[in-house]
């Protein structure tokens, strides 16, 4: 059965219709369109930006290479570098000068092999495996004097394993391995 509506039934239906279709078109085209829009314009924002930090990188070019040009004429300063005329002197000071920082630092050493010796940049890159025992502030207080003193040493690779039946849970001793490397003198 039919029941034909009022005018202002009627009416009142096809404007809600009306304004439902256009609550989807704009849920469904304006907003996305809108939203791609904002991205593309952020994206663009942000590519002139990175464009506008090249430019003034780029500009300042001759500047940087001045600057390496005049740290590569520098004398380095030799209490940087490890001491010793051969690889193999240099790598005995560092072995001596890493375990007397582990002693100090109250770890226990358990052994130091020699890695092979690197040419790098016109130095000498000589390096060490140390293994170790320790608890955490140990290693922390180790850590920093390998890398805070002279002559300048890096750690390059660290592996701890914990091993909480010697010390508990709280505090436990930490088996450790760290690769050290320092540079011999350009001229040693």
């Amino acid at each position: 059965m039919h029941m034909p509506l009022s005018k202002p039934v009627s009416r009142f239906a096809a404007v809600g219709l009306l304004l439902l279709a256009l609550a989807f078109l704009h849920a469904l085209v304006v907003r996305p369109l809108a939203g791609s829009w904002q991205d593309t314009a952020t994206g663009i924002e942000d590519a002139r930006a990175l464009a506008a930090g090249y430019a003034r990188t780029a500009a300042a070019r001759p500047q940087y290479e001045q600057q390496v040009a005049e740290l590569r004429t520098e004398h380095p300063d030799p209490e940087w570098f490890l001491a010793g005329d051969t690889d193999a002197l240099a790598a005995a000071t560092l072995q001596d000068r890493i375990g007397s920082l582990v002693q100090s630092a109250g770890a226990e050493l358990r052994s130091i092999q020699t890695v092979s010796t690197v040419e790098e940049d016109g130095m000498r890159r000589v390096g060490i495996t140390v293994e170790l025992a320790a608890k955490t502030a140990s290693l922390l207080r180790l850590a920093y004097a390998i890398e805070a003193g002279t002559p300048y040493l890096f750690i390059t690779s660290a592996e701890t394993i914990a091993d909480p039946s010697q010390g508990g849970i709280e505090d436990p001793t930490l088996m450790v391995r760290l690769e050290i490397i320092g540079y011999r003198h350009p001229q040693g």
